[in-house]
């Protein structure tokens, strides 16, 4: 029963170290592939006032 017990946990130590290894890999590309643009505006000009945006 003891060794079951040690394959099971060898077990969920690997796939816990195949998860964060996963993510840390992620957040280590995306930040290069992914890159939004932010836009905001703050109409103060009333109506009649458009940025380069349109907005």
């Amino acid at each position: 029963m003891s060794s079951t017990r040690q394959v099971t946990m060898s077990v969920v130590r690997w796939n816990v170290s195949v998860v964060i290894f996963s993510l840390l890999t992620l957040f280590a590309i995306l930040p290069n592939t992914v890159c939004l643009e932010v836009i905001y505006a703050i109409n103060a000009g009333g109506e009649a006032h458009t940025d380069s945006y349109g907005i």
